[in-house]
């Protein structure tokens, strides 16, 4: 997202000035070069251990951008506004453009599930040294799985850094990461395609703005929740982790398959 972001600001600014249909998608092209370059090194090791491994490019990454944009005063970058020829949108024009790539994104990647590549993918996920076997390799379609979602992430910044309208260091930080992973992803339900980081990203945006609404409307009448709300904040969301995969391990989206199967069958559930 980070890389996305700020490759959105560079690609918007003088000299290159490039309108947002242009923009957004060599930000994801860039975010998932940087992807395969920091996920390949990582190859041979699996689940929480590749969780780890890569989390190394975060600080890395980090560093990067803040090396870059070392001379830029009080380090914000700013995004040039969203528009077209010329016309520059509107916040709910912007809303639209967004929720508009948004779904398409979603569908392209809740149909690669049923393309060869896709079933490629989820054989290696399951048993990747039987997708050896049967004669995949590991190596391309490793680099594949990381450039697709690099690719993701860098459109999410890209977007991100135009609603902001500047970036700046501190908006990638590691808390910022973590609840991706942890919310967005694993209570979301990992390897559900769309409906798992749809779920996940919604609750945890809502779980956030939600605190922030308590603490606004509570804090006059006890001062001391302000300095402690984000406090609060890790301790709600790691009870809704525990919660949520104490009751469905494979997260959000598995419940929702359970609920439908549920209401498909009633009443007459035997």
């Amino acid at each position: 997202m980070g890389v996305g972001a700020f490759a959105t600001v560079i690609l918007s600014q003088p000299p290159y000035s490039l309108p947002f249909i242009a923009t957004i998608p060599l930000a994801g092209i860039i975010a998932a070069a940087t992807s395969v370059f920091f996920g390949l090194p990582s190859l041979r090791i699996k689940a929480f251990y590749l969780l780890f491994s890569t989390m190394a490019a975060h600080f890395i990454i980090v560093w990067i951008l803040s090396f870059i944009v070392k001379d830029v005063p009080e380090t914000v970058v700013y995004t040039q506004p969203m528009g077209l020829l010329g016309y520059k949108f509107s916040p709910l024009e912007q809303y639209y453009t967004f929720l508009i790539i948004t779904i398409l994104m979603g569908l392209a990647i809740a149909h690669i599930g049923r393309t060869p590549l896709g079933k490629a993918l989820v054989m290696i996920g399951e048993k990747d040294y039987a997708a050896q076997v049967h004669g995949l390799s590991l190596l391309k379609y490793k680099a594949l799985a990381f450039a697709i979602s690099g690719f993701y992430a860098g459109v999410g910044g890209a977007l991100w850094s135009y609603m902001l309208g500047l970036i700046t260091i501190e908006h990638v930080s590691f808390d910022l990461a973590w609840e991706m992973l942890s919310v967005g992803v694993i209570v979301g339900g990992p390897g559900s395609y769309v409906w798992g980081s749809t779920l996940g990203a919604t609750l945890m945006i809502a779980v956030s703005h939600g605190l922030t609404f308590m603490v606004s409307t509570l804090a006059t009448a006890m001062p001391w929740l302000g300095p402690t709300a984000f406090g609060f904040k890790i301790i709600i969301f790691g009870a809704i982790i525990a919660a949520i995969l104490i009751a469905e391990p494979r997260g959000l989206a598995s419940l929702l398959r359970k609920f439908k199967r549920f209401f498909d069958l009633w009443p007459f559930s035997y």
